[in-house]
């Protein structure tokens, strides 16, 4: 980071059900930045966290990038240096996975795969329950017989 005369210091952060992990990255040539990250299937339950990336040079402190991120393969994040703006630093957006949000709506069709792997359309009659990890909801399938399903999220 040009002005400086420190080096600057990037973390990759992982919060998930009330745990933090913090991974220390290092600089290398050209501005970029690199962080190992290892299996975490161990640590977190499910393959959701939120992340971030800090940078810390001398005394200042600054948040580039924030997402929810499913976590498949190592992250590869790079920080590009800039000539025009000695202050700021760009961050290239890390491979990674956005969650898809399920909607169930009441009185709309939908499609989704059953115990057997079929994929089925039905007709939603009424959501039962609809919480952050999973949609339970009566529905009607095309010869009009009642079912009960959850899917989830």
């Amino acid at each position: 980071m040009a002005g400086t005369s420190e080096k600057a210091k990037p973390r990759f952060l992982l919060e998930s059900d009330g745990m933090s992990l913090v991974f220390e990255g290092t600089m290398k040539d050209k501005g970029t930045c690199e962080f190992t990250i290892p299996r975490l299937d161990k640590l977190l339950k499910e393959n959701s966290a939120q992340a971030s990336i800090e940078v810390i040079v001398e005394d200042r402190y600054f948040k580039p990038w924030k997402a929810e991120v499913e976590l498949e393969a190592p992250i590869a994040v790079k920080v590009v240096e800039t000539k025009e703006k000695p202050s700021q630093v760009r961050v290239s957006e890390p491979r990674v996975k956005q969650k898809r949000k399920l909607v169930v709506k009441e009185n709309n069709p939908i499609k989704y795969k059953n115990r057997k792997g079929v994929i089925e359309e039905v007709f939603v009659m009424k959501v039962l329950e609809d919480t952050d990890t999973k949609v339970v909801f009566e529905a009607v399938d095309e010869n009009d017989r009642r079912k009960r399903i959850t899917l989830p999220k």
